[in-house]
């Protein structure tokens, strides 16, 4: 029989034959790939007794190693593995969580007596796998996802006789879990290989594009970061391995625009600080393009099943969404996770998106840029009747609406002219009411200094001084009566 199919070379985890060897009783024998040493050039071997318990470790040359041929008793194992994979997915769709250590007893009696059929089972490590990240056990469940992707048939095609159908396909599945157990236990190393295995076969497989962007963010490189987030939210499902569940897909794109707005935002808010305010917009107007095209996706049905329209359909002034509108998420098991608020969230961080480029704008001193921006920002917060009644972005975006006001009555002041300080006043008495119906909605203490500055500024016998790094200083006007009472807000 050609057994060329079936042949690898050893990696770690992997169940093989020695042979070839001087000493003629280690021929024939069965051990675990365990380690690589380069500086001898050989492989750490722990050989297995004939009860398929680990004895003594050598250290081999690849040369005499061979993958070890398919079990005689290769059905029986999948038998009992079946068994066991059985009562773990029971387990795991338990609405309450829980499961009794007589369950686990019995998943780990049947993994026992599969193994000792057939010791390299893909079936029975990646069932003991699953079963150890149940536990919290990670490092147990590096060793079986391990055991599982060296004992399965690797990417290197497919064969249709195998059990368990195209090794190609459920090979990628596989490194993809022993990815995310090296990735728990900070291997970033780890995760990376084996992520970068399943990009050789399939550039275009988005869950390994999201994770391979969060190794790079973790590692601290957000610039390589970003294109992998973009290619998991952009590129099509397709090729090997691709994700037949549309929710979980959904998902993944999800948590792609998390780590995108949660960079782009982080950058815009450094830039700003900064005083960089021209690179924060440029930062704040690709995340807007990012969450505006989210919003546009297909993702989205309402409580009838029926298909609706994208949210966001040209005109977002123009664009409406009524109550029965929600976005449907789904977790592990089936269970329905969430229905308006991952929607409600986009259009949460759109508004806040465009309120910070708002900011931007302000002290770039383009106030009719601002003024666009808070438009768009005021038009996405009202997109849905959930986020329109959020009284803290609500508050958010009168603040900057006060602001606007302000920076007009600002410019009327610095231009000067017959009648600049009674327009003026009457525009700083505008901001200063924005701001007081600011913080009515949401408490803030930044609404409250602006008020209180837009009151001193609408006065007719106090000025206020702005401070080289922000702020300022409130005070009477030379040959003005002192005594001045302000109000305060609560």
């Amino acid at each position: 029989m050609d057994q060329s199919w079936f042949q690898h070379d050893p990696e770690q985890g992997m169940l093989v034959e020695l042979h070839s060897l001087s000493k003629a009783e280690l021929n024939g024998r069965l051990g675990e790939c365990t380690a690589y040493v380069p500086s001898k050039e050989r492989w750490a071997v722990q050989l297995l007794n004939a009860d398929a318990s680990p004895s003594q470790s050598i250290a081999v040359k690849p040369g005499n190693l061979r993958r070890a041929p398919p079990a005689d008793a290769a059905d029986l194992a999948f038998t009992a593995a079946e068994k066991a994979i059985s009562i773990l997915s029971n387990m795991r769709s338990e609405p309450s969580g829980r499961y009794s250590e007589a369950d686990i007893e019995r998943v780990h009696m049947l993994f026992d007596e599969a193994e000792k059929h057939d010791w390299a089972n893909v079936s029975v490590h990646q069932g003991r796998g699953d079963l150890a990240m149940m536990r919290g056990d990670m490092a147990g469940a590096v060793v079986h996802f391990r055991r599982a992707v060296a004992n399965g048939y690797n990417l290197k095609g497919a064969d249709s006789t195998v059990v368990g159908g195209a090794p190609g396909e459920q090979q990628i599945l596989r490194r993809v879990a022993l990815a995310n157990a090296l990735g728990n236990l900070d291997d970033l190393d780890g995760e990376s290989h084996q992520l970068r295995q399943v990009l050789a076969v399939n550039p275009g497989h988005v869950h390994a594009r999201l994770s391979i962007g969060q190794n790079l963010r973790q590692r601290g490189k957000e610039d390589e970061a970003v294109p992998e987030f973009m290619m998991a939210l952009q590129l099509p499902n397709e090729g090997p391995g691709r994700l037949a569940d549309e929710v979980a897909l959904s998902q993944i794109r999800r948590a792609a625009i998390q780590q995108l707005t949660s960079i782009f935002g982080k950058r815009a808010n450094q830039l700003s600080r900064q005083r960089q305010h021209r690179a924060s917009i440029e930062q704040l107007q690709k995340l807007a393009k990012i969450l505006r095209e989210s919003l546009s996706g297909p993702q989205y049905d309402d409580k009838n099943g029926d298909e609706v329209a994208p949210i966001l359909t040209g005109n977002v002034e123009h664009t409406e969404w009524n109550e029965s509108t929600t976005a449907v998420f789904f977790g592990a098991g089936g269970r329905q996770i969430s229905q308006t608020e991952v929607l409600c969230q986009l259009v949460t961080d759109l508004a806040r998106t465009e309120s910070n480029m708002t900011a931007d704008y302000l002290e770039l001193g383009e106030r009719s840029n601002a003024e666009d921006a808070l438009a768009r920002a005021e038009a996405a917060l009202a997109l849905h009747p959930t986020t329109k009644h959020d009284k803290k972005m609500q508050g958010r975006l009168k603040y900057e609406r006060g602001k606007v006001k302000e920076h007009e009555g600002d410019e009327v002041t610095n231009a000067g002219g017959e009648g600049a300080t009674e327009r003026a006043a009457a525009l700083y008495n505008e901001a200063k009411e924005i701001y007081r119906a600011s913080h009515k909605l949401c408490p803030d203490v930044a609404a409250k200094e602006a008020f209180g500055r837009a009151q001193v500024k609408a006065h007719e016998d106090m000025e206020f001084v702005p401070g080289p790094g922000g702020g300022g200083v409130a005070r009477v006007k030379p040959g003005r009566p002192g005594g001045v009472r302000l109000e305060q807000l609560p």
